[in-house]
């Protein structure tokens, strides 16, 4: 069998990995479709002040944001602590007592969580205040032990809920006296208000620490929702998560302390991502502007601009739904891992000099290997993205340089620059299609694991171009033999200072590193696309056709730093497609809006770049 007829069989399943990876995908959007309801919530101690400050009740304000898009209100559970700082309680050491106006409610929370320990209280009326009841503790008991203890939201906020028809997300606490019986219960207690999603107080989840197993089986047995709160550091968030995956929906919130150092365009703008690229089905929104009389048209506006955003993106308003499982057949999954074998030895074939059997061998090597990990998931299916990650940018860039360098004859190098800059994005769009559908699963998904060799793409890339230029069999490397001038020098560190910027500051790590221009650029992109392209697709690109145009006209020698730098556009259309968390529609619109925006920059580069050092070809 001829080498020739070996690579149309390694493009053969490449097709098929294409076609296995659309229907994969085709799988995955319809499990996310039973799951893109959005519940936006709001905060009922922030709605009872902007009552306050308008003379009125929360009831009718409430209303009023119902009205506007709210669906759903947040109501703190109250510990024993929480109701004293309130002025309903009082805890006494001394005399080893809790005084409160409602007693019956802590109690009942008492019998929640100990029966045994309820048995042993004693009543009294309460000596201080008219009205209230103490309960005496037995000298044994710590009391404070039962400040953390949650009690019950508080019925006002219960009431004024009901009477507009809004659910209840509670903000509930971990507490000592937590083990499995008592975290069943206090669910148990919230499930028969009607709650279904619940989220925690920033400190810690229910059940941390060594507990979060058990908190999970209560939530799924109850068939309750865990609201995992996105960027937060509450203590076993995570492990919490991953125990209850099937009952998690994520959650976004722009906290108090947030809300001053964004303006309102920006704050629902960050929103609207979290829902559209980020797959957050609860919006915590906290009112904008400050409660008061004046301001309550504002507020309300507010909300209803965010809920006007997320349904104008096609997210209808409602309960949210946690994810449900996506199963993807094990044949496709082997298909997909065909796939990138294709791939892989398509671009052996093009780098070596293999002889028919040696390809083969290659190709069986690599069908096996990925296509069984592949089909087996976990880390073995991110070994396979990652070969992917690899594979498909250096194939695309191998075919841009040649095909630029072969049509250097001609007179249209700026051409020969679009062509190759197109032939790279598409081979890096069939290795992202791959890399989105092998990755796919609910843990990647709901960001439980993390796929980490986009990081290893992205440091391999720019030593796998300067391979192939070593290997171009055209001298390229007789630039080290020409005099270096400052110039020189000073304008290479400036392109590797930028590529290694963006090479650290990649994925969703790296947003402490984002200056203050590139925030006001992404912000010029956002309101001037539907989806806005990525800022290292616009520089890549740009340098990547100029690499290409030199490479065209001859002067290799000048093309390796835009080279190197214009990797990073490729860096970029697949760490698009990494983002297992974000809708593939969106990671495709986003892409393409990246080659419109990064080709019309690299086509007015090339031409000032054309004219500043002449016309026609200048060195061979």
């Amino acid at each position: 069998m001829r080498v020739g007829t070996l690579k149309t069989v390694a493009w053969v399943m490449v097709a098929v990995g294409l076609i296995a990876a659309l229907v994969a995908i085709r799988i995955r959007i319809r499990v996310e479709a039973k799951s893109s309801p959005v519940e936006i919530v709001v905060d009922y101690d922030e709605i009872a002040a902007q009552a306050t400050a308008c003379g009125t009740t929360p009831a009718k304000i409430l209303s009023q944001f119902k009205e506007r898009g709210a669906t759903s209100v947040s109501i703190l559970v109250q510990s024993v602590g929480d109701i004293a700082r309130y002025g309903g309680a009082k805890v006494d050491p001394e005399t080893h007592s809790i005084s409160a106006a409602e007693a019956d409610t802590i109690i009942d929370a008492i019998v929640r969580f100990s029966p045994e320990l309820a048995n042993r209280v004693k009543l009294a009326p309460s000596t201080e205040h008219a009205g209230w009841t103490t309960l005496l503790f037995p000298e044994d008991v710590d009391l404070t032990s039962l400040i953390d203890m949650p009690v019950a939201m508080p019925e006002q906020a219960l009431w004024d809920a009901a009477e507009d028809g809004m659910g209840v997300v509670p903000r509930l606490a971990n507490f000592t006296l937590a083990d499995e019986p008592a975290m069943e219960r206090i669910l148990h207690s919230l499930k028969r208000e009607g709650v279904i999603t619940v989220t925690f107080t920033p400190e810690a989840v229910l059940g941390y620490r060594g507990l979060e197993e058990e908190t999970a089986q209560a939530f799924m047995k109850l068939g309750m929702n865990v609201g995992r709160i996105e960027f937060t550091r509450q203590k076993g968030d995570r492990d919490l998560a991953i125990a209850a995956k099937t009952c998690t929906v994520s959650v976004h919130e722009i906290t108090p302390e947030e809300m001053p150092k964004l303006d309102e365009p920006a704050a629902q703008a960050r929103l609207r991502r979290a829902v559209r690229e980020r797959a957050i089905r609860v919006l915590y929104v906290h009112l904008f502007y400050s409660p008061s009389k004046d301001d309550l048209d504002r507020n309300l506006g507010y909300v209803q601009r965010v809920a006007d955003l997320v349904k104008a993106d096609g997210y209808p308003l409602g309960q949210a739904v946690a994810l449900g499982d996506v199963r993807i057949p094990k044949l496709l999954r082997l298909g997909i891992g065909l796939g990138i074998a294709g791939g892989a030895a398509i671009l052996l074939a093009a780098l070596f000099d293999l002889s028919a059997a040696a390809l083969v061998t290659w190709i069986v090597a690599m069908a096996v290997v990925l296509g069984l990990g592949a089909m087996l998931g976990g880390i073995a299916a991110q070994v396979c993205a990652l070969v992917s990650s690899l594979t498909f940018p250096i194939l695309g860039a191998v075919y841009a340089v040649r095909g630029c360098a072969k049509a250097g004859a001609g007179d249209r190098p700026i051409c020969a620059a679009v062509v190759g800059m197109l032939t790279l994005a598409v081979l890096c769009v069939m290795g992202g299609v791959l890399i989105y559908a092998v990755l796919t699963s609910r843990d990647l998904m709901l960001r439980l694991t993390l796929f980490r060799g986009i990081k290893l793409a992205n440091l391999w890339k720019p030593i796998a171009w300067r391979t192939w230029l070593r290997d171009a069999r055209e001298k390229s490397w007789s630039v080290f033999g020409t005099p270096v001038l400052a110039w020189h020098i000073a304008l290479g560190l400036f392109l590797m200072a930028i590529l290694a910027i963006m090479v650290l500051r990649g994925g969703n790590e790296g947003g402490a590193m984002t200056s203050s221009v590139e925030i006001k650029l992404r912000s010029l992109l956002d309101s001037t696309f539907f989806v806005r392209p990525r800022v290292k697709e616009c520089i890549g690109y740009p340098m990547l056709m100029l690499a290409l145009m030199l490479i065209a006209r001859g002067r290799r020698d000048l093309a390796l730093l835009p080279l190197t730098i214009g990797m990073v556009a490729a860096i970029s259309v697949v760490n698009t497609f990494c983002h297992i968390h974000s809708p593939f529609a969106l990671g495709l619109m986003r892409v393409l809006s990246g080659i419109i925006v990064g080709g019309l920059i690299g086509l007015v580069l090339c031409r000032v770049a054309q004219r500043g050092t002449g016309t026609g070809k200048e060195r061979a």
